[in-house]
């Protein structure tokens, strides 16, 4: 708009996008990958401040035109603890042995439960039970075979001293097994 009698008649940069003052009366450009632009943006990249844009926050990723800090969240089964992330595949998958179940974590707190395991990305405490023939304290990461010379028909054992030692008259020489009977002595 041309011939504005008052400053207050100015428009503001819109969201998502950036006016460096080049061309006062057109938007310059998108916001940057790694921001975001709610509004009055003068660059591409802005810091924060007193303009309501800045810095992709932890947690989260800023693609280009980002209007908003916290618009695009890390999904669950995976977190971020740095800042200015530009897309969703820069998040940090969930540490193994541990869960994420939310989105926009910044990082990776609660264990798995005893009995159970989680690779990385799992969200959810009990991802995978722990098998027969093996044990799984809190926080593992995969299931941990009974030794040689024990064994385990139940699931979800949280100890290997919940193994149980072979049947009389009998070896179980493979770690893992879920039969006490394997080999006749």
């Amino acid at each position: 708009t041309t011939r504005l009698e008052h400053v207050d008649n100015c428009t503001v940069c819109p969201p998502g996008k950036f006016c460096d003052g080049s061309t006062p009366t057109e938007v310059t450009g998108d916001c940057g990958a790694g921001y975001w632009c709610q509004f009055g943006a003068t660059r591409s990249d802005p810091i924060e401040g007193n303009t309501g844009s800045g810095i992709c926050p932890p947690g989260h990723y800023c693609t280009v035109g980002t209007t908003k800090p916290k618009q695009h969240p890390c999904p669950a089964g995976s977190f971020s603890s740095d800042t200015k992330l530009e897309r969703v595949d820069q998040c940090t998958p969930c540490t193994e042995g541990y869960y994420c179940n939310e989105s926009g974590m910044t990082e990776a707190v609660d264990k798995c439960h005893a009995g159970y395991y989680c690779e990385p990305s799992s969200t959810s405490p009990t991802r995978a039970e722990c098998p027969e023939g093996s044990w799984c304290e809190e926080g593992s990461p995969t299931h941990t075979p009974c030794p040689a010379g024990t064994w385990s028909d139940v699931a979800r054992l949280t100890s290997e001293s919940e193994c149980k030692n072979c049947t009389a008259g009998y070896a179980c020489p493979e770690p893992g097994s879920s039969n006490g009977t394997q080999v006749e002595c």
